[in-house]
């Protein structure tokens, strides 16, 4: 066997799944809910980006890939052991059993492994594999989220504008949606965005609404893309643009959507063909490319 075939034989299953073409796509894996709500069901969101995790190493593992990924995790790889958790969790690579879920999760989360535990925190908070336990799930999500992981950051601040496990905070609240929107959580930075444009958790600021639904969209997030579309429609602090307004309902509708589908239709009533035409055109770009914003 040559060195560099040693060399690869030694890396751990879940790294040579991590380092396909698809290791951006599982380190930003986006839930994408229907609602346009607050994060009342953050669990539920929480389980949902493990999910995509494991959704996309579904399509294309193979059993000698899952063997290792599982070799890994009884050798005590905290990657290994939280994809493994989530495989069981999710009921896609092996049967679902939530108790080998939280089993796994907590092993990762006992490492450090931050998103294992902002998950197993999710858990505890619905008795997920786990009895329901509020101190518990305030425990792993505060470990997730003051360790720096981005998940329980967002989770953790949810906490605080629920009062759920801690006193109810809005200013702390808002400190861990940004330190979340700021590592570049696509989720948080619509959050943030939605929080300005609604003047909950911060004081009602549309320029600052605008600009984190910006940083949002470019990343793909379809709830910030309708948002934009909203504004641009209304003109309500960027100029009317009915072109830009249908480009970004357009975007978001191609993300799944509903509501940017309906409002796509609504401007596009009163747009030409040829408008039609160039927003279209400027989606295809501006997806192909993710170049500086249209309308600026």
């Amino acid at each position: 066997m040559s060195g560099s075939a040693v060399a690869d034989a030694q890396i751990p299953a879940c790294r040579k799944l991590l380092h396909r073409e698809r290791f951006e796509v599982i380190h930003t894996a986006k839930p994408m809910p229907k609602s346009m709500r607050f994060l009342t069901h953050w669990t539920i969101r929480a389980l949902l980006l493990g999910f995509a995790c494991i959704r996309l190493l579904a399509d294309s593992v193979s059993d000698e890939e899952l063997k290792g990924l599982r070799k890994d995790a009884e050798r005590g790889d905290a990657d290994g052991q939280y994809f493994l958790g989530m495989a069981y969790a999710e009921g896609k690579l092996v049967e679902r059993d939530s108790l080998e879920a939280a089993r796994w999760l907590r092993k990762a989360a006992e490492q450090g492994h931050g998103t294992a535990q902002a998950t197993l925190g999710a858990m505890y908070s619905e008795g997920l594999g786990v009895p329901k336990d509020e101190g518990e799930a305030v425990k792993w999500t505060r470990k997730s989220a003051e360790g720096g992981d981005p998940l329980g950051q967002l989770f953790f601040g949810d906490f605080y504008r629920l009062g759920y496990g801690v006193p109810k905070d809005d200013s702390e609240a808002a400190k861990w949606f940004l330190k979340s929107a700021n590592q570049g959580s696509d989720e948080a930075q619509w959050l943030i965005g939605f929080c300005y444009e609604k003047g909950e958790c911060v004081p009602m600021d549309l320029k600052e609404s605008v600009r984190w639904y910006e940083r949002a969209a470019k990343q793909g997030n379809c709830k910030a893309q309708a948002a934009l579309g909203t504004f641009y429609a209304t003109g309500k602090v960027v100029p009317m643009d009915g072109v830009v307004a249908y480009m970004w309902f357009n975007l978001a509708a191609a993300g799944g959507n509903e509501g940017a589908q309906k409002n796509r239709e609504v401007v596009g009533r009163s747009m030409t063909p040829e408008q039609i035409g160039e927003a279209q055109k400027l989606s295809r770009e501006w997806k192909a490319k993710l170049e500086p914003l249209p309308g600026k």
